[in-house]
C-alpha cells in the first residue's frame, strides 16, 4: 500500500476506484465501501481519499492507526489530504474535475450517503451523481449500516464510547477499540500488593472512555493476554491530572518497560474513584480482578489465543 499527503504526489497507473471519506475508526460503514470497491475492482487500483486530522480533534482513530486499518482493508493508495488553504478553498466542482478525474482517472467513485466535501462541504452526494455523465465516471453511494436500529457513523460511535457503551462501540466498529502505547515507569506501588502494572499515555489526538475499571485484551510481542486495566488519574495515590491507562496483566510477570503493547476494550465494569486508603484501593482491585476473570471465563474471545487463561 502506497501512502501520500498531497493529491498532487499521485501519479495515474490506469483507471481507479475512489473511495471517499474522513474514515475516522473505519468502522463497518466504512469497511462495507472498501468491500464494494474490492468486489467492482478488475484491474483498477483502489484509492482511498481522505483528510489529515486536526491537531485539535479527537478522534477514534490518529493516522497510523488509520492507515493499519484501510491496509486490511485491501487498499492500493491512501491519500491523506492536508487542509492547506488553496486545497480548502476548491470548489466541488474542481475537486471532481481537476483531482478526482484528471489527476486520478477515477472511473468509479464510492462514498456513503452523507458524504460531503468542497469548500464549506458545499458539494455532497447528489452533486457527485449530477456530473456523473458530464465528467464520465460512475458512482455508487452505498446506504449507512445500522445496529440496533441506529446508522453506524464515527459521530455515534464517538458517543456510545463517552458512556462507556463498550460492546456498542466494538459492534460497530467490527473490531475492539483500542489504545496502543509504550510502557512507561510508574510508582510500583502495584508489585508491592502483588498487582504489577503496566502504564501507558494515549496520544493526545485520541478519543478515550470513562474514567474507570474495563476489561481488556492486552497484546506484546504478537502474544495477548487478558488485563483489568485502569482509565484514569489514580486519585487515591496520585495528584497528576494526566490520563493514563494502567493494565495489570493476568499470567505475565515480565520487564516490560519500553515496550509496545496494544490494550483492546471488552467492557466496563465501574467508574473510577478515590479510596480512603491504599489497602482499601488494592481489595478493590483483587475484586475487580475476581470479577474480571470471571467475565472472561463466560465470554471466551474466539481467535486471541490468549497466553493465559482467565
Amino acid at each position: 500500500m502506497t501512502f501520500l499527503n498531497d493529491f498532487t504526489e499521485y501519479k495515474a497507473e490506469g483507471k481507479c476506484i475512489a473511495v471517499l471519506g474522513k474514515f475516522d475508526g473505519v468502522h463497518k460503514g466504512h469497511a462495507s465501501l472498501f468491500e464494494y470497491a474490492r468486489n467492482c475492482r478488475g484491474d483498477r487500483r483502489i484509492i482511498a481519499f481522505t483528510f489529515a486530522v486536526r491537531e485539535d480533534t479527537k478522534v477514534l482513530t490518529d493516522s497510523n492507526e488509520r492507515l493499519e486499518l484501510l491496509e486490511k482493508c485491501d487498499v492500493d493508495v491512501v491519500i491523506e489530504q492536508q487542509m492547506y488553504p488553496e486545497f480548502s478553498a476548491m470548489s466541488p466542482y474542481d475537486f471532481l474535475s481537476e483531482v478526482l478525474i484528471k489527476r486520478f482517472n477515477t472511473e468509479l467513485i464510492v462514498c456513503g450517503e452523507n458524504f460531503g466535501f468542497g469548500r464549506n462541504r458545499s458539494g455532497n452526494v447528489d452533486f457527485i451523481k449530477e456530473n456523473a455523465d458530464k465528467l464520465g465516471y460512475r458512482v455508487a453511494v452505498l446506504p449507512s449500516l445500522a445496529y440496533e436500529g441506529v446508522n453506524i457513523s464515527s459521530t455515534v460511535i464517538r458517543q456510545k464510547l463517552s458512556v462507556g457503551d463498550i460492546e456498542a462501540v466494538n459492534a460497530m466498529l467490527g473490531y475492539r477499540f483500542k489504545v496502543s502505547g509504550t510502557v512507561v515507569e510508574g510508582n510500583r506501588l502495584g508489585r508491592k500488593y502483588n498487582f504489577p502494572t503496566a502504564n501507558i499515555y494515549a496520544p493526545d489526538a485520541k478519543l478515550l472512555p470513562p474514567n474507570g475499571v474495563y476489561a481488556t485484551v492486552v497484546t506484546i510481542n504478537k502474544r495477548s493476554y487478558y488485563g483489568v486495566t485502569n482509565v484514569g488519574v489514580k486519585p487515591s495515590v496520585s495528584d497528576r491530572k494526566k490520563v493514563n491507562i494502567e493494565t495489570y496483566i493476568l499470567g505475565l510477570d515480565e520487564y516490560i518497560y519500553g515496550e509496545n503493547i496494544q490494550v483492546e476494550f471488552c467492557r466496563f465494569f465501574r467508574p473510577e474513584r478515590k479510596f480512603d486508603g491504599v489497602d482499601d484501593l488494592f481489595k478493590q482491585i483483587a475484586t475487580d480482578t475476581q470479577n474480571i476473570k470471571e467475565y472472561f471465563k463466560e465470554n471466551v474471545l474466539e481467535g486471541d489465543g490468549c497466553a493465559t487463561s482467565a
